[in-house]
């Protein structure tokens, strides 16, 4: 096991009830293995916590060792705008549909998430595009992104988009499987 990973927190997918089980059996897993678990509120809110503590976003940038995201490509930007800050390395797991930043298949889960903490991964450093509009407000580019997805945005000039926006480049880390 990586000694590494010693509390790993469990975010799950928005208003997404469908990854409770998934959600359950992967805490269950790392409890077997004698890895701390947190739940992020907002997923114990919305699926239950099975009596594993629950944690703000705060908490788990200050505690957590890795985020494991259950959901798709919506929940990886979203726990990674969370947790960029802190620098917690992040972990998908796709509950579904194509993701492009998760790192894991649902059907492959506890096999995928075993060889990590085996050591059998490799780091990478991806960037999040941290923007604000002219009034100031945070994410609106990368809502935009998330929404209406990059192929609108190729309509769009760089001289349009530097009007429009301060943009700045954070880069968290993301853990993905070897």
């Amino acid at each position: 096991m990586n000694p590494a990973f010693r509390t790993i927190a469990l975010i799950g997918k928005y208003k997404g009830p469908e990854i409770a089980e998934s959600l359950m059996a992967l805490a269950a897993f790392l409890k077997s293995r004698s890895i701390d678990v947190l739940v992020e509120e907002g997923t114990a809110a919305l699926v239950g916590d099975n009596g594993f503590p629950v944690a703000s976003y705060d908490s788990i940038g200050a505690r957590a060792d890795l985020a494991i995201v259950l959901g798709g490509d919506g929940s990886m930007l979203t726990a990674a705008r969370q947790l960029a800050e802190a620098d917690v390395p992040l972990v998908g797991v796709n509950q579904g549909r194509l993701g492009f930043m998760t790192d894991l298949a649902r059907d492959d889960m506890l096999d995928g998430v075993a060889d990590l903490l085996e050591g059998k991964f490799v780091s990478e450093q991806r960037f999040l595009l941290e923007t604000r509009d002219a009034a100031g407000n945070p994410d609106a580019l990368v809502h935009c992104m998330g929404i209406y997805a990059a192929r609108d945005l190729e309509r769009t000039s760089l001289d349009d988009l530097d009007r429009l926006y301060r943009v700045n480049l954070r880069a968290p880390v993301a853990t993905t499987k070897a």
